[in-house]
């Protein structure tokens, strides 16, 4: 398979792909360990799937993140991209609090955080100030993130918990949602 990718010229595509993350990498060698390939259908099937990757981010989402990597994550997704780290942590604060043990507030965010560093999200410190922001990862997780915060529930409960102006008005479907509808 892997001379296969490298002779069809897939590879080069593959890592030079906009959705290319070593998640993807390894998501796709479990499917070809559990999925009938030939070189050929395979690296196909690889492309396709760096087309469309929502379902490696769906499969992530429902199998490995913890509920408050979940909610990390779709807290960071409310604020709408590039986002620094203090703010996130308030957002989240306030965000999580309704069902959780504030007491244990640090130690969960830091462990949520720990959970989408490097596969959902991307931290980068500024030099000259010192401070972290983070980030997506990459565009493909922003379009999950999309898909999942522009379900009715999920938006209403970002609505609800909101904090931040940014976070109600930076996507038109929170916009539908009635004041009835909150209370």
């Amino acid at each position: 398979v892997c001379k296969h990718l490298v002779a069809s010229g897939t590879a080069r595509k593959i890592v030079d792909h906009a959705n290319y993350n070593p998640r993807v990498i390894e998501e796709m060698c479990e499917k070809y360990k559990t999925t009938e390939y030939t070189p050929a259908s395979f690296a196909k099937a690889f492309v396709e799937f760096l087309n469309d990757p929502s379902s490696i981010w769906s499969s992530a989402f429902e199998g490995q993140l913890s509920a408050d990597g979940k909610e990390l994550l779709i807290c960071f997704a409310s604020l709408g991209g590039l986002t620094p780290l203090k703010k996130l942590e308030f957002a989240f604060q306030q965000f999580s609090d309704a069902r959780h043990d504030p007491f244990n507030f640090g130690i969960r965010f830091r462990n949520a955080l720990r959970e989408l560093d490097g596969s959902f999200l991307m931290s980068h410190q500024e030099s000259a100030t010192g401070k972290i922001s983070l980030q997506y990862h990459n565009p493909s997780v922003k379009d999950f993130t999309d898909s999942i915060t522009s379900q009715t529930d999920i938006a209403r409960e970002i609505v609800r918990r909101a904090v931040f102006h940014s976070q109600v008005t930076h996507r038109e479907a929170w916009k539908t949602i009635s004041i009835d509808e909150l209370v």
